[in-house]
């Protein structure tokens, strides 16, 4: 008996459909697929935009030509800019720039509201830049928050630092960006922020002119929530936390003493350990690299992913292997680690909890079953060392001499200390060996031997 295309179930041409898109650097291959029969053209045009991104190139078009009809057919949008350089940064250069990007972020607005089948949305800037650039304005990003569907309840904004309040582009007066977060989280199943500042007021709510009491703070309730990732900057000295914009400047980013941490990671112990303000099983973690010692080179950059429920903290030693974006190494226990971009590590470490599809759209695990998913570059450490022989690192130097791992993650499970950031990993020294000069590239050399610098 001969089998017709009519007989292929659903399910396996949407999948057809989909390879022959990721192996595609354009839609342009799948177009003349619409015009096969009214099945085909139905399952086309949801593997067209089933997911779909924008970028910087295809933002303006993709908001001027979006045929409504097809809105039914999306179930996430990845917006994946690139920050703006301008040649110049003049006062009237980034007013020209910014009131241009808010019209484009005005007219996506008016298209989201009408995704009644939008389940994800991802805001994501690149990295992958060293050029003074023109931040996000946090007005920008506020108002795309409004403008989410009710169906939309995953959630990820991850501008790698390059937002900020700007008065040219305001999104509500007084209104504190987290309270725009904490609105939309109580339907929200996955999130994932990475973003400059971050406060409890993101949480839930205090008594009005309150400073931060434990016993006065009253957490949300988030009865859907499974995953909730916060990954927080951290420089030298301080974190960066929110606080309420001021009547009088135009900025709502501030530098704030380490203690600031404290009274955030309480307010997350408190929100995991009110009844109903999240499920037990959900996944919180707060994610924060903390740097090397300036001095002492023993004590090395570290990677905390701490576990709120579980009061658990997975810390990771990161090196800077060469001056290459996808040359870092983490280790992950017993002496074994990889080496990637800071970005593909830090996905690993808070549990590929988000996945990035072949197209570059960004959707929780759950979304991604059938998806075709984009590769990992992840290189385990000993791979890469076997490809990259003539390439060494003061490490793996000290290792071969000592013969054994000096540097290894740590579990840290005391529910008193677990959230210390200032407790880095420090590179150990081994029986039958010593540290002439901690202050020198902290060097081993065996016992019995002369150092040679």
């Amino acid at each position: 008996m001969t089998a017709s295309m009519d007989s292929l179930p659903q399910e396996l041409l949407t999948q057809i459909l989909g390879w022959v898109k990721a192996d595609s650097a354009t839609n342009s291959v799948l177009l003349p697929c619409l015009t096969v029969c009214k099945r085909w053209h139905k399952m086309v045009l949801l593997s067209l935009y089933r997911h779909v991104v924008l970028t910087n190139d295809n933002l303006e078009l993709f908001v001027t030509t979006f045929n409504v009809r097809e809105d039914i057919y999306i179930r996430s949008l990845t917006l994946q800019l690139t920050p703006i350089i301008l040649p110049r940064y003049d006062s009237e250069s980034i007013t020209t720039a910014l009131t241009h990007l808010g019209r484009s972020f005005l007219r996506l607005n008016s298209i989201l509201e009408r995704l009644d089948n939008l389940q994800s949305f991802a805001l994501c800037v690149s990295d992958q830049i060293d050029k003074f650039h023109l931040s996000l304005p946090l007005g920008c990003i506020g108002e795309l928050l409004e403008a989410l569907p009710r169906s939309c309840v995953n959630l990820e904004l991850d501008t790698c630092n390059y937002e900020l309040d700007c008065p040219i582009i305001r999104y509500d007066g007084e209104t504190h960006f987290c309270e725009h977060l904490r609105r939309v989280l109580p339907r929200m199943h996955h999130v994932r922020l990475h973003l400059s500042s971050v406060c409890h007021a993101l949480l839930g709510t205090l008594p009005e002119s309150t400073a931060y009491e434990p016993d006065l703070f009253s957490p949300i309730e988030t009865p859907h929530l499974r995953s909730f990732l916060i990954n927080c900057p951290w420089d030298q000295i301080t974190v960066s936390f929110c606080r309420v914009p001021n009547p009088i400047m135009d900025f709502s980013l501030i530098r704030l003493p380490p203690s600031r941490w404290d009274i955030f990671t309480s307010a997350l112990e408190k929100f995991a350990a009110v009844p109903n303000s999240c499920s037990p099983s959900t996944m919180l973690r707060i994610i924060a690299i903390t740097p090397d010692d300036h001095i002492d080179k023993t004590i090395h950059s570290t990677l905390s992913v701490c576990d709120i429920l579980s009061r658990t903290t997975y810390a990771y030693p990161l090196l800077r292997i060469t001056a290459k974006r996808s040359d870092w190494s983490m280790r992950i226990g017993n002496g074994k680690g990889f080496i990637s971009s800071l970005w593909d590590l830090e996905t690993f470490a808070e549990g590929d909890v988000w996945k990035t599809l072949q197209n570059g759209a960004r959707i929780p695990f759950d979304m991604a079953e059938r998806e075709v998913i984009k590769e990992s570059s992840l290189i385990e450490e000993s791979r890469w060392r076997a490809v990259n022989p003539v390439v060494f690192c003061k490490v793996w130097r000290n290792e071969e001499c000592a013969g054994t791992t000096v540097l290894d993650a740590e579990i840290r499970k005391n529910p008193a200390t677990y959230t210390d950031l200032k407790k880095r990993i420090v590179e150990s020294t081994p029986p039958g060996c010593y540290r002439p000069d901690r202050f020198l590239g902290s060097i081993l050399v065996r016992e019995g031997e002369e150092p040679s610098f």
